[in-house]
C-alpha cells in the first residue's frame, strides 16, 4: 500500500470512529477549467486531540449547481463509509450554487440529512476579503491605478528603465501587480504605489503617458485613503494566516474588534478631521494643506464597509456567547447562552474546581 492510500486509509478510520465532525468545501477551477470540489475537515481523534485534515478533491466535470455538490459529496462519503450524518458544521465558499436560499448547497444538505438545525459558515477569511470590495467610486480609483502599473510593467524596456529610475532616486526598486482575487496584493499594489507616487508621477511626465487623475488631487486623497483602509485589513489578515486560524474565537475577536474600531474610532477621528490612523491622508494633507478637506466620500466608504462587514459576519454573530465557551468558560453563564442549559452543573463544577 502507498504513503498516500495509507494516510487516505487513517483518515477514515478516524472519521468512522469519531462522534462528530465538521465539514469545509471550496471549489476551485484548475489550469484545464476543469471545477475541483475541495473537501476539509475537522475532527475529535479517540485520542481526544483536536485535527484537521484535507478530506480529498473531487473533479466535476458536469453542471455546478448546488445539487451537483450534493450529490458528489454524498457518493463520496459513501464509498468510503463514512456517516456524513455525523456533520455537526459545514463552511462553504461564497458561490451562489453553495449558499442559494433554497437549491444551494447548504439547504439541500439540510434537507438530506433531514437536520434544520446543522450549523453552516461562509469562509471567516473570504468573508473579510469581500468586505473589502469598494464601491464604483473607489473602483474606479483602482482602475486607473492598475493601468498605471501594468504601463509600466508590462513593457519591458519601461520596467528596466524605471527601476533604474527609482534606483537613483534611493526608492523602491519595483512594484507589483494588481489582481482581483488576491486581496492581500490588493493591499500591496496601494502601499507600494502611495510611497512612489511622486516619482511615478515624473517617470510617466517623461514617457509622455496622460494619466490626467494623479494630478488630481481628489483622486490622490482616493489613493492614500484606500492605502490606509487596506493596511488596516491587511494586517487583520495577515493574522488569521498563522496562530490565528487555530481558534475561530481569535479570528472572529479580532475582526469584531476591526468593526468597532470603523465604527467608534476610525468614522470619528475622521469626521474631526483627526487623521492618526490615517498616516497616508495625513502626508498628503501635508503636503497640501491648503486643498479643502472633502472627505464625504471616504466617510461613506468607511460606513460601507463597516454595514458590509456587519452583514458578512451576522452568521458568526448569533453564536458570539457559545464561542466564548471555548476561549473562556470560566466567564460563560447559562444565563446569556440559554441552549447552553444542559451544561449548567458542568459549568458550575468547572469555575469552582
Amino acid at each position: 500500500m502507498n504513503l498516500a492510500a495509507n494516510i487516505a486509509l487513517n483518515l477514515t478510520d478516524e472519521l468512522y470512529k469519531s462522534k462528530y465532525f465538521s465539514l469545509a468545501l471550496d471549489s476551485s477551477t484548475d489550469i484545464t477549467a476543469i471545477s475541483q470540489l475541495l473537501l476539509f475537515v475537522k475532527y475529535v481523534s479517540k485520542d481526544c486531540v483536536l485535527k484537521e485534515d484535507f478530506l480529498g478533491m473531487i473533479p466535476m466535470t458536469g453542471q455546478t449547481r448546488g445539487i451537483e455538490y450534493l450529490n458528489t459529496t454524498v457518493n463520496f462519503f459513501n464509498e468510503h463509509s463514512i456517516d456524513l450524518i455525523k456533520v455537526f458544521s459545514v463552511c462553504t465558499d461564497n458561490c451562489p450554487s453553495m449558499l442559494g436560499q433554497n437549491i444551494g448547497f447548504v439547504q439541500l444538505l439540510k434537507k438530506h440529512l433531514g437536520n434544520d438545525n446543522l450549523l453552516s459558515f461562509h469562509c471567516i477569511i473570504h468573508q473579510k476579503s469581500l468586505a473589502a470590495k469598494f464601491g464604483e467610486n473607489f473602483s474606479c480609483v483602482m482602475k486607473t491605478l492598475v493601468k498605471i502599473v501594468n504601463v509600466i510593467r508590462s513593457n519591458e524596456l519601461n520596467y528596466k528603465e524605471f527601476q533604474e529610475f527609482l534606483k537613483e532616486l534611493s526608492q523602491y526598486g519595483d512594484i507589483i501587480y494588481h489582481t482581483v482575487v488576491r486581496w492581500l496584493n490588493k493591499g500591496k499594489v496601494l502601499e507600494r504605489f502611495f510611497s512612489i507616487r511622486h516619482e511615478i508621477t515624473l517617470f510617466l511626465a517623461t514617457k509622455s503617458k496622460e494619466f490626467l487623475d494623479i494630478y488630481n488631487f481628489s483622486w490622490r486623497l482616493k489613493v492614500a485613503f484606500l492605502t490606509d483602509t487596506m493596511s488596516t485589513m491587511n494586517e487583520t489578515l495577515t493574522k488569521w494566516q498563522g496562530d490565528y486560524n487555530n481558534i475561530v474565537t481569535k479570528m472572529l475577536s479580532s475582526a469584531f474588534s476591526l468593526e468597532q474600531k470603523q465604527n467608534i474610532m476610525y468614522i470619528e477621528e475622521f469626521s474631526n478631521e483627526d487623521y492618526s490612523s490615517f498616516p497616508s491622508v495625513k502626508a498628503l494633507f501635508d503636503e497640501q494643506s491648503d486643498e479643502n478637506q472633502k472627505i464625504y466620500d471616504l466617510l461613506k466608504l468607511l460606513a460601507d464597509l463597516k454595514d458590509e462587514m456587519s452583514v458578512r459576519f451576522s452568521d458568526f454573530r448569533k453564536f458570539q456567547e457559545p464561542f466564548r465557551l471555548v476561549e473562556n468558560p470560566w466567564a460563560i453563564t447559562t444565563a446569556n447562552v440559554a441552549h447552553l442549559s444542559i451544561f449548567g452543573y458542568e459549568a458550575r463544577d468547572l469555575k469552582k474546581n
